[in-house]
């Protein structure tokens, strides 16, 4: 899933150690959705160094710049209440991912015409044969 809008605030990065010994480290952030009659603000959480640091939060959230954020909900059950998580796996420059879906399409359009010709290469031409091409 994947929703667009504006960080309008950074929570404080959360660090630990697993119970296995591995460190961790999570990031969230609101973002502010516009909407027909209100804005929505969601909730994300970010997991993983290497996800926060290619997410480059602070620079968007100073910068003002509008981005897309591409998402899972999973929700949990814990004494009889059941609470909803809201992970990012990716969040994009609004004008970086627009550029790259614009490439990903025009790769998949030029593919999509070369497996076209290329059908058309490979099935012979069927000959079409009448009363008058009869050797008799």
């Amino acid at each position: 899933m994947e929703l667009t809008g504006k960080i309008i605030q950074l929570l404080e990065k959360k660090s630990g150690v697993s119970k296995s010994g591995n460190p961790w480290e999570s990031q969230e952030f609101i973002l502010e959705v516009a909407g027909e009659r209100f804005n929505r603000k969601v909730c994300f959480r970010l997991f993983g160094s290497e996800k926060i640091a290619n997410a480059n939060l602070e620079s968007l959230y100073n910068n003002g710049k509008i981005v897309v954020v591409s998402f899972d909900v999973e929700s949990r059950e814990y004494n009889g209440k059941w609470y909803n998580d809201i992970n990012a796996w990716r969040v994009l420059e609004q004008d970086y991912y627009s550029s790259m879906n614009e490439e990903l399409q025009n790769t998949q359009q030029s593919s999509q015409t070369s497996n076209t010709q290329q059908q058309d290469i490979s099935q012979p031409q069927q000959q079409t044969q009448t009363e008058d091409d009869l050797p008799f």
